[in-house]
């Protein structure tokens, strides 16, 4: 798809549409499709499996280890960065506060496997920890992981009832995203917000919202770099 924008304006249109679904409180299963759609377009071909255009593979694709690292003058992030944040944010959000279970990076050895300096999702972060991310984490690792929280995000929407995406997260879950140091003290804020939305809300955001906005930021870096 060359077009990027008729890709967002029809994204965004599908976004309020998805929204009016989940306030209503109707056709789950249209809703859900809807979601799984928008989701999809938003991570790579082998997350999904769809076969489907993908804008991440857009972005994300022909970009060499070292470019991966750079941060373009005038870019407060690298390319690495935004891999992590968003894979941290979908991970904690959609596995502690919908579900209450263990995050996928606390499985199958992604916590040493990545060999992060960090283990929150980077909303703050030093200059010193900024630079250990881009040196020290393996972007096609980041990916594979990327794509493991996507997969396990579609299985939690699979099963979720009206009844559950009409609930806010408990004080259990959010309690938890900060003792398990998900987020800093100095991001609480954010698990405030999360604290004052339902579950459906929050599929409107670190899924989908929160992922376009921050592939935008990629798309424009990476032309910053000259790709």
């Amino acid at each position: 798809m060359n077009d990027l924008k008729t890709f967002r304006q029809n994204w965004n249109n599908d976004q309020k549409r998805l929204r009016e679904l989940f306030s209503a409180g109707e056709e789950l299963q249209e809703a859900k499709d809807l979601f799984y759609s928008q989701h999809a377009v938003l991570h790579t071909q082998e997350m999904s499996g769809s076969g489907s255009w993908s804008y991440a593979d857009r972005i994300f694709q022909g970009i060499s280890e070292v470019q991966f690292r750079l941060m373009p003058d005038q870019e407060e992030h690298s390319l690495i960065w935004i891999l992590w944040h968003i894979s941290r944010i979908e991970d904690l959000t959609m596995n502690i506060l919908i579900i209450n279970d263990q995050q996928v990076y606390c499985q199958d050895e992604w916590k040493a496997k990545l060999n992060a300096p960090i283990h929150h999702t980077g909303n703050v972060i030093s200059k010193a920890d900024l630079r250990a991310l881009n040196r020290q984490v393996d972007p096609e690792l980041l990916v594979r992981y990327w794509n493991a929280v996507g997969r396990q995000t579609r299985k939690i929407v699979r099963n979720l009832s009206w009844e559950q995406l009409n609930k806010k997260p408990t004080r259990e879950c959010l309690d938890r995203i900060m003792s398990e140091r998900a987020l800093l003290q100095e991001a609480k804020e954010i698990n405030e917000y999360w604290s004052r939305r339902k579950i459906f809300q929050l599929l409107l955001m670190p899924p989908t919202r929160h992922l376009m906005t921050h592939l935008n930021e990629a798309y424009n870096m990476r032309r910053a770099l000259g790709l």
